[in-house]
């Protein structure tokens, strides 16, 4: 590990269960400060985020940029048109559900997209389907 104090780079050796304040603790020793806010007081870094609290900023992420992102995308490019072409693209996807829900209808094995490639064009486009 590789810190900045006083404008000199100091290297740090640290175990893997080394934690931010044993690095700052080996800082003091060594006459470097550690990092201050414009208050004066020391700043102190502390592990408040877990795995799943983690994973569930990253999921509101993707669905928040879906949900904000694409509608100002489109709005951008097509102005006051969006709210048409976003009707247009919701019966798009209506009409491939129906036809999906309509081949599914007819297997009773499963496979999904891959079985249905598979019995209609071949194995290669069957592979090709299930690689994707």
């Amino acid at each position: 590990m590789s810190v900045a104090a006083r404008g000199v780079r100091v290297s740090l050796r640290t175990s893997p269960g080394s934690t931010l304040s044993d690095c700052l603790n080996t800082l003091r020793t060594c006459g470097a400060k550690a990092p201050q806010i414009a208050s004066g007081r020391t700043m102190t870094f502390i592990r408040s985020i877990g795995r799943w609290a983690m994973t569930g900023l990253v999921i509101n992420g993707i669905i928040g940029s879906g949900i904000f992102g694409v509608p100002g995308e489109l709005t951008h490019l097509l102005g006051r048109a969006s709210p048409i072409a976003m009707v247009f693209a919701a019966l798009g996807m209506a009409i491939i559900m129906a036809v999906i829900t309509e081949v599914a209808s007819q297997f009773s094995d499963p496979g999904g997209p891959y079985l249905y490639v598979r019995t209609a064009f071949g194995r290669f486009f069957g592979l090709q389907i299930g690689w994707f």
